[in-house]
């Protein structure tokens, strides 16, 4: 079973944060706001696409109403309009391989 633990990078060692959060996941995506990190993941066809926001802290995760799991996307985000982009990827819910093309935002509150 794959662990789910948190650990962060500190004056050149490895500290466990936090072992409390988001599933182990394949090909999960991460970005920075600069007050948070934002995960999104969980590619395959047993993995559901779940996003998880990290204060520094704790691991929240979001409703659920964003893109399907899916895997190789990419994201991005745009500070002038406080959103994160997440673009593409593949999805393998149907057995195969299949590319993506959609475009998907998420709005961070400030």
């Amino acid at each position: 079973m794959a662990t789910k633990d948190t650990w962060e990078f500190a004056d050149s060692r490895w500290v466990q944060r936090q072992d409390i959060g988001p599933k182990a996941m394949a090909t999960p995506k991460a970005v920075s706001t600069g007050t948070r990190i934002v995960l999104f993941g969980g590619g395959g066809r047993d993995q559901a696409g779940e996003t998880w926001e990290w204060n520094g802290t704790l691991w929240t995760e979001r409703q659920n109403m964003g893109p399907p799991s899916r895997f190789l996307h990419e994201m991005a985000y745009d500070r002038d309009r406080q959103r994160i982009v997440l673009f593409g990827g593949q999805s393998n819910r149907s057995g195969a391989d299949t590319p993506l093309g959609d475009t998907w935002e998420l709005t961070i509150l400030s």
